[in-house]
């Protein structure tokens, strides 16, 4: 709470505003940034925040086989075949990997 000084001129603390709590301003200021953006920017936005969610590495070590069906169900339904749009190169893949990990 803020301190501020009453109409006495004593110390006394603020009540907070209940209808718009100043722990959530950070939320309304996003929510409405959000909003300010064009549909297309938005739907560009969330799909990135969507996307870095998705870990589809099939790892023998993996202890999460939850995620890869997930992950499948995901290239279902929005028709993604990573072997028709991506192709390793030593850049992108085979230059990051040991050759025990390639299959």
């Amino acid at each position: 709470m803020t301190p501020v000084r009453s109409a006495t001129n004593s110390l006394a603390f603020a009540q907070p505003d209940l209808a718009r709590p100043s722990h959530l301003m950070p939320y309304l200021s996003l929510g409405a940034a959000l909003m300010a953006l064009d549909a297309e920017s938005r739907a560009a936005l969330f799909a990135h925040c969507a996307a870095v969610t998705v870990n589809a590495v099939a790892d023998a070590f993996s202890r999460s086989p939850r995620r890869l069906v997930h992950a499948d169900q995901l290239a279902r339904a929005t028709g993604l075949d990573m072997a028709v749009s991506w192709q390793p190169t030593v850049d992108n893949y085979l230059g990051r990997v040991t050759k025990a990990r390639i299959p």
